[in-house]
């Protein structure tokens, strides 16, 4: 006599195989969730503007730095769904959009766009760019959706379509030439700079202390699987397909970003220029001169917009 038990039915089989589905799909979708959140606080800490309240004045909280300060200045409103903001253009310290003037005037000048890190507003680098604007660049800083006084969240795709706003707006201003437009980004503003050349033309572009993707960042530093990551910035497939020259500076010792991420830029982007510094990641030392070399090197610029004017 046998003592094996009876095989289970069919039907309950199928049960126990929906309710594994369905645990399986409950864990992957909390996991995305979560990381989602946790990766929206630590991709866009998204630093905010306080108010004194005797002056009215705004001013950023971690620094405390002056940032609006001027009653008004011509402007033109942005037709921005995803944070509306005025894009000022002479002596206003406007804290979403920001064209600073060059010092030498000339018929048609280049066109900076810088795009700063994820713990910073522009109002930090209004003095930053002397150095081009000296040599008759203008300067573009673009803050991010949700940044300072920008309405918005901050996510690629939002950022990405400021850029190409502000770019398509600004490339219309009598001065500027549209055929030499150079993106420069640092830490995430690498990533947003990439989106933007993803989408309109760029003459050159400088990539500071930046990543390969935040997936794989995501990946190396917390093991967390790249398909979670929302927000990829995929510089690497960005720079594989760039034909404009391609600058890449990072820090020997960056600890935030390592400099594996540069190397794999580098390595993917045949042509590309790169530069170890001996800096971390916050620390590293004006680029100035050495992206005015570079663009001069390579054609981007005449000698005499790099070469240095007696003011």
């Amino acid at each position: 006599m046998s003592n094996d038990l009876p095989a289970p039915p069919a039907s309950k089989k199928l049960r126990w195989k929906i309710v594994g589905v369905v645990v399986l799909f409950v864990f992957i979708a909390g996991g995305y969730w979560l990381t989602g959140k946790i990766e929206s606080a630590l991709l866009f800490p998204a630093p905010q503007l306080s108010v004194d309240s005797d002056s009215g004045t705004k001013f950023e909280l971690r620094d405390q730095l002056h940032l609006l300060t001027l009653p008004g200045g011509a402007s033109v409103p942005i037709p921005n769904s995803v944070g509306r903001g005025l894009m000022a253009w002479s002596g206003f310290y406007d804290p979403t959009y920001q064209l600073l003037e060059p010092f030498e005037s000339r018929e048609t000048s280049p066109l900076l766009i810088y795009c700063h890190g994820n713990g910073e507003l522009i109002g930090q680098w209004m003095d930053a760019f002397d150095e081009f604007r000296n040599r008759g660049f203008w300067v573009l800083l673009c803050e991010y959706p949700g940044y300072g006084s920008a309405e918005g969240k901050p996510s690629e795709k939002s950022i990405q379509q400021t850029l190409m706003y502000a770019y398509d707006i600004a490339i219309q201003q009598p001065g500027i030439d549209p055929q030499c437009v150079i993106g420069w980004g640092r830490s995430l503003g690498g990533g947003a700079i990439c989106t933007l050349a993803e989408e309109r033309p760029l003459a050159a572009v400088i990539l500071e202390s930046t990543f390969s993707s935040v997936g794989e960042v995501a990946y190396e530093q917390f093991g967390v699987p790249s398909f979670f990551i929302r927000n990829q910035f995929n510089n690497l497939a960005t720079v594989k397909s760039l034909k404009v020259p391609l600058l890449i500076l990072h820090g020997e010792q960056d600890q935030a970003i390592s400099v594996a991420n540069a190397r794999r830029l580098h390595a993917a982007a045949p042509g590309s220029e790169l530069e170890i510094l001996s800096c971390d990641h916050n620390d590293c030392p004006d680029a100035s001169q050495r992206i005015l070399q570079f663009l001069t090197s390579r054609g981007v610029v005449k000698k005499e917009e790099s070469a240095t004017d007696e003011r």
